[in-house]
């Protein structure tokens, strides 16, 4: 005897009857969530509360009734039959087997899979590169689940009335017609396997280049002081696994420069003077502290951030300068880096160890082929306040040998006119008073160095 499905929550607006929670609650958001004063109400009975979107009474349902009899899924009951005059049987939502369920041609398994990564590829956009909360994009999707339902219906409704006006009647016996009038909302299953956060996070990690940051903390004795850095190693195995950037950076190498003329980067003294194997990898890291929140109000520096940025030095500087070839490396709460880690050491650390395995050079597979390739670290930019802190300078501007420039020292400052005169910093005298830090202390309060110890010395 067939069995048939029970209908516990019917639509209070259209009256179409739904087989369980789920299908209920998307049937609200693709219908009836976009309409003027919609306005839902908590099934139980006991529970008078109203909600104006399906989301909040998803979570209210699953918080508070989730036993309650409405919410589990589809409970199948026995065989329902009608008698009516004249003796026919008719049996009310008989499950159809599909055909095409079973099997279905690899050029629709493409075109699914193609769409649910561009999908995807959307909301990653609307997400980092448009800042949009997660309220906003569920609702995002809501609507566009509601068009290609409406306009998936008008199709529908458009190939009846062909075959009627072609043929007088519909092909019922035909496969195809079958499949077509029962086939589900339109790319349905694409979007429910992207329209959550946690959803769109797992389909990223297993379809794309995704490098997952790693936490790590300041002090063991308290856990509020993390910090997150996500592997350089791995970020440039995904980067250099790309053609177009391999191209770009051999173009860019074999680029004519004249020896007297500095066109860019590469052309300096630093660059040329790099003690690694042939054409490394050059990175270019800039340290920046920022505020979330506003600047001058009362939760000032509360929220500030210190984040450190890298980008590859080998590309062409048209694209080294764009938002997408800057990748985020180091971020931390500045009060805990000021806390605990004022040197900066064990910020540093697993980027340390990063930089010392790319010296030596690293060898991968990156599908198509096996690459391998050295980086190095080129050099450091910061404002006054990060740069200082890195270097192990002072950092405090109105006392002492403030300038990382040269020795001038601040009861100098305004009375000196002509720079000529001033002594500048360079590598060979910067190494030397390292070199000599512990021993001579006065001379450490001279030179405005405030650490022994170096985080990238």
């Amino acid at each position: 005897m067939p069995k048939v499905k029970a209908h516990p929550l019917p639509c209070p607006f259209c009256k179409v009857p739904t087989y369980n929670f789920s299908q209920y609650t998307k049937h609200l958001q693709i219908y009836h969530e976009h309409e003027n004063k919609f306005k839902i109400s908590c099934h139980d009975s006991d529970c008078k509360k109203t909600f104006t979107r399906v989301f909040p009474y998803i979570i209210h349902n699953k918080r508070n009734h989730a036993t309650k009899e409405f919410l589990d899924y589809a409970a199948e009951v026995s065989h329902s039959e009608k008698i009516n005059n004249t003796g026919k049987t008719e049996c009310e939502h008989i499950e159809v087997n599909n055909p095409t369920e079973s099997k279905r041609g690899e050029d629709q398994e493409s075109v699914k899979e193609e769409f649910t990564m561009h999908f995807a590829k959307y909301l990653l956009r609307l997400k980092e590169r448009h800042m949009l909360p997660d309220n906003v994009q569920r609702s995002l999707i809501s609507e566009l689940e509601f068009f290609l339902n409406f306009s998936d219906n008008i199709y529908k409704k458009i190939i009846d009335q062909c075959f009627l006006e072609e043929n007088g009647s519909y092909p019922k016996n035909s496969q195809t017609y079958k499949a077509l009038k029962t086939q589900g909302p339109l790319f349905d299953e694409e979007i429910n396997a992207v329209n959550s956060k946690f959803k769109l996070r797992s389909y990223i990690a297993a379809n794309f280049p995704y490098v997952s940051p790693q936490a790590f903390y300041l002090s063991v004795h308290d856990r509020a002081s993390i910090y997150h850095y996500v592997p350089v190693i791995e970020m440039l195995k995904a980067v250099l696994s790309r053609i177009d950037v391999q191209k770009q950076i051999q173009q860019n190498e074999h680029s004519y420069h004249h020896p007297n003329v500095l066109y860019d980067t590469c052309d300096g003294e630093c660059s040329n003077t790099v003690d690694c194997l042939s054409n490394p990898i050059k990175l270019h890291m800039y340290i920046d502290e920022f505020e979330i929140c506003n600047p001058i109000g009362s939760k000032r520096g509360e929220y500030k951030l210190t984040a450190v940025y890298f980008a590859i030095g080998n590309l062409p500087k048209i694209f080294r300068n764009k938002e997408d070839t800057i990748f985020l490396c180091l971020l931390v709460r500045h009060k805990f880096l000021k806390l605990y880690d004022p040197t900066y050491q064990k910020l540093f650390q697993p980027l340390i160890t990063d930089l010392q395995t790319l010296q030596n050079g690293i060898e991968y597979d990156a599908g198509f082929k096996k690459l391998k390739f050295t980086a190095v670290l080129e050099f450091v930019l910061g404002d006054n306040l990060s740069s200082h802190a890195v270097a192990g300078f002072q950092t405090n501007f109105n006392s002492g040998s403030f300038c990382r420039f040269c020795s001038i020292r601040y009861s100098e400052f305004r009375n000196t006119l002509c720079i000529s005169k001033l002594r500048e910093r360079n590598s060979v005298a910067y190494a030397h008073q390292i070199k000599f830090i512990d021993k001579m202390q006065q001379m450490q309060l001279y030179m405005a160095l405030s650490i022994g110890v170096l985080c990238l010395n």
